[in-house]
């Protein structure tokens, strides 16, 4: 509602006072390339691991993913860039314009050592691996290989995310949630359902990644 509020001739709410905040470039790329230095893998496997932001906003975290991959392979052109992220990232919001956006600031960043192909149905095939969906409601590698075949049912190697610090109020864009197997009760943060996610959702076996969380999470400045 607050994308298009002007359109309906209404203030604009403030981004944080629906838990949206953005993250230093620093901290994102922190994490990303933490999270394969975790992993030790070498350079010429990343075009193997699968990426996945449950909570994608504009796509910040893929595009680090998408310049890392790119730093590391200096031959790879436009078209090689559309591919790996057809092939390696992927990200879920319940925003359909930053969805959108997401999908053209990736493409952007496929265009940046050429300008050779058609943008917009790059954006597209980009877009493709974008779903407009409640990640919360995601509850298992199936449901998340539902919505992305190309994952698989054993989960993706790394989820990366900034998650809304927000107060859960009600689901939106629910697609698989019917049997009420999603335990948070209105009211409560929302934050820890994303942690869940990226214990739940990466690969079993060797899956990882990161989110940024709330410093109350580990500490609290509240009284006793």
């Amino acid at each position: 509602g607050n994308e298009t509020a002007d359109e309906k001739g209404a203030n604009r709410v403030k981004k944080k006072n629906n838990g949206i905040y953005y993250t230093p470039t620093d901290i994102i790329d922190f994490i990303v390339t933490r999270s394969i230095a975790n992993r030790n893998e070498e350079k010429h496997s990343l075009e193997l691991l699968r990426w996945y932001d449950p909570a994608l906003g504009t796509g910040s975290f893929l595009l680090s993913v998408l310049k890392h991959y790119s730093s590391t392979n200096i031959y790879a052109d436009t078209e090689t860039l559309i591919s790996y992220c057809k092939l390696n990232l992927f990200g879920t919001d319940i925003s359909p314009l930053a969805l959108q956006s997401a999908a053209y600031i990736l493409a952007t960043n496929c265009f940046v050592k050429n300008n050779n192909g058609d943008f917009k149905k790059s954006a597209k095939i980009i877009g493709s691996n974008l779903a407009l969906v409640d990640a919360t409601t995601v509850s298992s590698n199936e449901k998340l290989a539902y919505l992305f075949p190309e994952i698989g049912n054993d989960g993706v190697d790394f989820i990366i995310s900034n998650p809304p610090y927000s107060k859960k109020q009600q689901h939106q864009l629910n697609l698989f949630n019917d049997s009420g197997d999603n335990q948070t009760n209105l009211g409560d943060d929302l934050y820890p359902d994303f942690v869940k996610i990226l214990l739940e959702l990466s690969n079993k076996q060797k899956g990882g990644g990161g989110m940024v969380v709330p410093l109350s999470l580990v500490a609290s400045s509240k009284e006793k």
